[in-house]
């Protein structure tokens, strides 16, 4: 299944000494069983992939590839890992060692469902072998980024030198994958590749369940791009205008089926029935559907794709997080709160984004205030 690299074999036969090992019929057995269920071949023909030799060729690269190769690693070596404990006890026996780890990662993993999300999450199209290798061959882009004595002017000379060349500050470089930007500018990153083809492919790399993890954009991703496929987290570096901005920014992730709503469709999984031998997500929906009355939502036209409110009587670990820093008492401060403010206003006659606020602020007024203020969305009956 792999080829590994020199350098990863350096380091795993260092480590393998410190292990002993179990018998080569016992590892063959599992390694066989593991083979059959869990190898990127077999989830790859399991999900319905057309091309399973082309889906686990671009999958073994993505995972040698450097940071990706570096985690699985740590998982390896981890006490959370079963195989800790298996490594053979001679360094003859390292290819199998290392190719048993992959395995049980995938296994652990449980790739198979994470390409079943993928393709259900892409309008059940199975991902083409174009999109395979914009997904598993990003490379990422070189980053400059200032050393810490340049950033605070310590009084370090000889650190100092070392960053200095014809009285020059020179800037140092890394290749970053797991966090990307997407914008227009070139100027610190250098990769000279974010026209429109590349900075669509990066919005494709993001809504994947691999590589990049995080995602800067800037404007021009407020409107017209979502990341709402495996994204529920979202940062201001900024603090937006007014509501109108902020409701734009989280609309990126608060969409159909979105991750959020998918975590929590789980968490009603026990109130339905529903057949999980056949595509367990779209079976789920469709049984939340048929249960809406069962749960109480026949009146949210929204439930289940757009809408998945925590079950009565039951505690949720899935929310939306909206990162905003800054300082207290501060004009950013002031700015954030008065953007809040609006945004619950805004949101009296849409729907309820900030509903503890907003049902706070319905709950002072009397019933002619709250008329007052409703929209009727209706369609007119003639």
């Amino acid at each position: 299944m792999l080829n590994a690299p020199q350098e990863l074999e350096d380091i795993i036969c260092n480590l393998m000494k410190e292990f002993s090992g179990i018998t080569t019929d016992e590892q063959e057995q599992r390694a066989e069983a593991l083979r059959r269920i869990a190898s990127p071949y077999a989830c790859a023909e399991a999900a319905g992939f057309p091309d399973k030799i082309f889906f686990e060729e671009r999958f073994i690269n993505y995972i040698n590839s450097k940071g990706v190769k570096e985690s699985i690693l740590r998982w390896v070596f981890s006490e959370y890992n079963p195989m800790r404990n298996c490594i053979p006890g001679n360094i003859d026996g390292f290819e199998e060692w290392l190719e048993l780890s992959l395995l049980e990662y995938c296994a652990e993993g449980n790739l198979y469902s994470v390409l079943k999300e993928w393709i259900f999450v892409n309008g059940g199209k199975i991902p083409s072998n174009e999109d395979l290798n914009n997904t598993f061959n990003f490379t990422g882009s070189t980053v400059y980024y200032q050393t810490f004595s340049s950033m605070f002017q310590v009084d370090d000379q000889r650190h100092l030198q070392k960053n200095i060349k014809d009285g020059k500050e020179q800037l140092r470089k890394i290749k970053c994958r797991y966090s990307e930007r997407l914008t227009g500018d070139i100027d610190d990153n250098g990769t000279g590749k974010n026209g429109d083809d590349e900075r669509q492919n990066m919005a494709k790399r993001f809504s994947t369940p691999f590589w990049p993890m995080m995602l800067s954009v800037g404007r021009g991703a407020q409107e017209g791009m979502d990341f709402h496929q495996y994204c529920m987290k979202l940062a201001h570096l900024t603090i937006p205008k007014g509501a109108v901005s902020m409701e734009q920014r989280q609309g990126r992730i608060d969409r159909f089926r979105s991750l959020l709503i998918r975590r929590r469709a789980a968490e009603y999984a026990s109130e339905c029935i529903f057949d999980t031998r056949m595509d367990i997500l779209t079976d789920l929906f469709n049984a939340l559907e048929i249960e809406k009355k069962n749960l109480n939502m026949d009146n949210n036209e929204i439930f289940p794709n757009w809408s998945m409110p925590i079950l009565k009587g039951k505690e949720t670990e899935f929310f939306f997080y909206k990162i905003v820093p800054f300082w207290r008492f501060t004009e950013e401060a002031k700015e954030y709160s008065s953007c809040v403010n609006q945004a619950i206003n805004y949101r009296v006659g849409f729907g309820a984004t900030y509903s503890d606020k907003l049902n706070e602020k319905l709950g002072k007024l009397t019933p002619e205030e709250r008329d007052s203020i409703m929209i009727n969305l209706a369609a007119d009956p003639e």
